[in-house]
């Protein structure tokens, strides 16, 4: 018992470092590089363009593998699902296997793996970016996968036995559940994309869908407190805390261009838009808290990967923003004094986390210096505050944009040559600007507007 708690110290606790441990990182961290080295490599000794037998698995485990060694967000990274994205389409992932005679039951029981996969790749990205994602919910009718074992099916079975209930935690149901999610997260990001105004009316239909999605989440895979998850595995309750995440970012990005407009549902929205914020943040302390050494979550750790993160830079960005438009000649939009000094809290805990991951993430030193401008001056708010915390958070900027471009020699190889962000200063704020600022301005008649909305469908 002794020797087992002194070998499991050495792996899990960072401060003992021993030569054997030593040894072992070293010889990951060679696998790891030799693996992002050999497989475009291979990609492209395979002519992966012309489509065939493992290359899109292949590009989503490589994709996959530079997201999650990735401090920040990486524009390569997004192209390269765009690659991705266009090769599926051609090799006709997007049409449901029905479609194509002579594929076996488990064949194309995995295409709906792969394209479900891909759809969710995609819009995870696209959300990173601020950008729009490239698989419309009209372009395909691939069916969801089945909720089976994977015991249930192989290579040789001639007839797909029927999928469980959603209360059988399969391997697969988590998928499934988040996929089911997601396409409604989906609308509402194209929702938020369109540059054309819509009633408010649609806003509320879509927060509407949005609940119904959370609601219908099997009770296997709900959130409720990390006390009543003790007897999960770290597995299950990552899963249950990345649907909090993405059901909470999806809030904030359907209501965030209504939380200062002069109309009376808009403090509806600012309020579901900060308490979705605070909420992001509680589970950024959780996780800071338990993916320590000895704690619950350590050995998913990795998971933290920078998607996870993005959502909770959207949420002290969202925070910041208000903190600092509430200000002044718009302090009649402030929440309570007691709501704002919980933000204020909420962010003062928010930035020792940041300050932690500065050392490695670009993004994480930002928000560090925008957070030390907020709370250092929210209350005593001047022109050359919000003017830099705007800067440093890709608020509206008076500034030119970069015309500079270069190409990358970095993380995914010459094999993919892409836009290098890190040489384009501002291609960083002009996302960013995506990501806080409104992707659509509604005009003041919005309200008048007659028509029904594609997305209420």
């Amino acid at each position: 018992m002794c020797l087992a708690t002194q070998f499991e110290k050495s792996r899990l606790d960072p401060g003992v470092q021993s030569p054997a441990v030593l040894s072992m990182e070293r010889e990951l961290q060679e696998m790891v590089d030799t693996f992002r080295l050999r497989i475009p490599q291979c990609l492209v000794l395979g002519s992966y363009a012309k489509g065939g037998p493992f290359v899109l698995e292949t590009l989503m485990l490589y994709i996959a593998a530079e997201i999650f060694l990735s401090s920040d967000a990486e524009i390569e990274i997004w192209i390269l699902m765009g690659n991705t994205v266009q090769l599926a389409l051609h090799m006709g992932y997007h049409r449901d296997p029905k479609h194509f005679k002579g594929l076996s039951p488990f064949a194309a029981e995995m295409r709906r793996r792969i394209w479900a996969t891909i759809v969710e790749m995609d819009l995870g990205l696209s959300a990173q970016m601020g950008l729009p994602r490239m698989i419309k919910h009209w372009q395909t009718d691939t069916q969801e996968p089945s909720n089976l074992q994977d015991s249930d099916f192989d290579s040789a079975t001639v007839e797909m036995p029927p999928s469980r209930l959603n209360t059988d935690l399969t391997p697969i149901l988590y998928r499934l559940v988040k996929a089911r999610l997601m396409t409604t997260i989906g609308y509402i990001w194209d929702f938020s994309a369109d540059v054309r105004p819509y009633p408010y009316t649609e806003v509320q239909k879509m927060d509407d869908k949005l609940d119904q999605a959370r609601r219908s989440i099997p009770e296997c895979l709900k959130w409720h407190s990390m006390a009543r998850n003790i007897t999960d595995s770290p597995q299950h309750i990552m899963q249950k805390v990345i649907l909090e995440t993405v059901f909470y970012r999806a809030k904030i990005v359907l209501h965030r261009k209504y939380m200062f407009l002069p109309l009376a549902q808009s403090a509806s929205s600012r309020r579901i838009v900060l308490e979705s914020a605070l909420k992001l943040l509680d589970y950024q302390h959780m996780l800071q808290e338990e993916t320590q050494p000895f704690c619950q979550l350590y050995q998913e750790r990795w998971r933290v990967s920078s998607l996870v993160n993005h959502d909770f830079l959207l949420a002290t960005s969202i925070l910041c923003y208000y903190l600092q438009h509430a200000q002044g000649a718009t302090a009649q939009l402030s929440e309570s004094d007691s709501f704002d000094e919980t933000i204020m809290a909420s962010l003062k805990r928010s930035h020792d986390i940041w300050l932690q991951s500065s050392n490695s993430s670009k993004e994480a030193r930002k928000v560090v210096r925008a957070l030390a401008v907020v709370l250092g001056r929210v209350n005593t708010p001047s022109a050359d505050s919000v003017g830099e915390a705007g800067l440093v958070f890709g608020l509206p900027s008076t500034s030119p944009p970069s015309t500079t471009n270069d190409y990358s020699q970095g993380g995914l190889g010459s094999q993919f040559p892409m836009f290098n962000s890190a040489l384009m200063p501002n291609w960083a704020t002009f996302a960013d600007d995506l990501i806080s600022a409104p992707m659509i301005t509604p005009t003041a008649d919005w309200q008048e507007m007659d028509g029904q909305s594609q997305y209420s469908s």
